[in-house]
């Protein structure tokens, strides 16, 4: 049996995951709140995994921003989920 690595800090990990992630992103503002969401949804909160929630979670992330970034930024979901279902492969 191999020896086993080990884990990446999370912060680490999900900055390395999330850099796949940025060419869809124009602008430093929505690569940023990507990595607080992606964060927020990771992080056991023991309320509900709302916008508030996230932001109290995650120092750093802001509820107006993540807000923005959900509702208002000018990304592409169908692009987001093309570069998902693209990394798949990578993780199995």
């Amino acid at each position: 049996m191999s020896e086993r690595k080990p884990s990446q800090p999370m912060a680490e990990a999900i900055d390395e995951f999330a850099a796949h992630f940025d060419p869809l992103f124009k602008r430093l503002s929505q690569r940023e709140n990507f990595r607080y969401y992606l964060s927020g949804l990771l992080v056991p909160i023991e309320t509900n995994k709302h916008l508030r929630g996230i932001a109290a979670a995650i120092p750093e992330a802001n509820v107006e921003s993540l807000q923005h970034f959900l509702v208002d930024a000018p990304w592409s979901n169908a692009a987001i989920n093309g570069q998902r279902l693209a990394l798949l492969p990578l993780v199995w």
